[in-house]
């Protein structure tokens, strides 16, 4: 990684905070629905796009440089895991099988995406 990445990766921090900001807004924790569906979300979402542009390395259609912007950028800012961490204890304390749930839907949800982003990549390749 070159200095000159670090403003675009800045930018895409900025950027995927925002996002993840507005998601998580919009779709709110509440008693009526106890799982946190937009940190849920911005984790998922995050992980797809992580797949997609992995793919797109991989099958060298962007520069890694690109990637590292929507990597340590984009996806860094989106996603976060310190949230699903205090959701899930306070979730775990009421309902600790729902706290379980939320662990294993983000853990597999965001590999499966992942995967899901990297093999779309790979149709975008052919």
């Amino acid at each position: 990684m070159t200095i000159a990445l670090v403003p675009w990766i800045v930018l895409a921090g900025g950027t995927g905070a925002l996002v993840r900001y507005l998601l998580i807004t919009a779709l709110p924790l509440t008693q009526a629905r106890p799982l946190p569906r937009g940190v849920l979300v911005v984790n998922l979402l995050g992980s797809l796009i992580a797949g997609i542009t992995l793919g797109l390395v991989y099958r060298s259609l962007i520069s890694m440089d690109v990637a590292l912007i929507v990597w340590v950028g984009f996806c860094g800012g989106l996603t976060t895991f310190s949230t699903v961490a205090v959701e899930t204890i306070l979730i775990g304390r009421e309902r600790p099988r729902l706290g379980w749930w939320n662990i294993g839907v983000t853990t597999v949800g965001g590999c499966a995406c992942a995967a899901v982003g990297f093999a779309f990549a790979g149709l975008l390749g052919t």
